[in-house]
């Protein structure tokens, strides 16, 4: 059988969505006020589904300890960051909540193998009215 777990976690960064290609009255018609020049901060809140079976001994798919090592081991990666500039991997992408779902997704799906679990799915929260989900193709 097949258990899923969810845990939330929380981290502080900084963005600018903005494209350089585009002038500034542009930019702030496609991205409004997120498009301020010196950018602005959120508290992302992020939901991580992982999967897998119960181990027969503990009763759990994964000690929580362990998880929550990995997931803040990649959160580290992008927290208290101007998220475009300082993380190598979005350094010329568009910051969008949609990339950075997409970046944790990306960096957390190794670690959750070494811990034999399946991530199954990483929901991000800027605000409270917007939510970003990147998950895995079903099979």
């Amino acid at each position: 059988m097949q258990v899923r777990l969810g845990r939330q976690y929380r981290f502080f960064a900084a963005h600018r969505l903005y494209n350089p290609a585009l002038d500034d009255a542009e930019n702030l018609r496609i991205y409004g006020k997120c498009s301020h020049p010196n950018g602005h901060g959120h508290t992302y809140l992020v939901d991580v589904v992982v999967s897998g079976p119960l181990n027969p001994d503990t009763q759990m798919i994964v000690d929580l300890d362990n998880l929550d090592e990995c997931v803040n081991a990649v959160l580290d990666t992008i927290a208290h960051k101007q998220i475009e500039v300082d993380v190598p991997e979005l350094a010329g992408q568009r910051s969008t909540t949609e990339n950075v779902a997409r970046y944790l997704f990306d960096k957390l799906d190794p670690e959750t193998t070494r811990l034999g679990i399946v991530l199954e799915r990483v929901e991000v929260a800027e605000t409270r009215n917007n939510r970003f989900v990147a998950e895995r193709a079903a099979a």
